[in-house]
């Protein structure tokens, strides 16, 4: 289970996650991350320093926003502990 909220942080849109990142919940990050980058900001944080769990269907659902937000001149920037 992955809980995801957005929040507005100046010029950049901060995504949190929470809990497990796999493929049945990466769907979740992903379409908070689309909507991110179809606002068009300059900058997206991902936040995942809660996140317990992470499989390839998680790095996915990060890696196709990023490229999509560069193709808008935004950056994304990745946030763990």
């Amino acid at each position: 289970q992955v809980q995801v909220s957005s929040e507005d942080a100046g010029d950049a849109i901060v995504v949190h996650a929470a809990g497990e990142l796999d493929l049945d919940t990466a769907p979740t990050l992903r379409a908070a991350l689309d909507e991110a980058v179809g606002r068009q900001a300059p900058l997206i944080v991902v936040d995942l320093a809660e996140v317990d769990f992470m499989d390839s269907a998680g790095l996915s659902a990060i890696v196709a926003p990023v490229a999509a937000a560069r193709e808008q001149g935004g950056q994304v920037r990745v946030v763990a502990s």
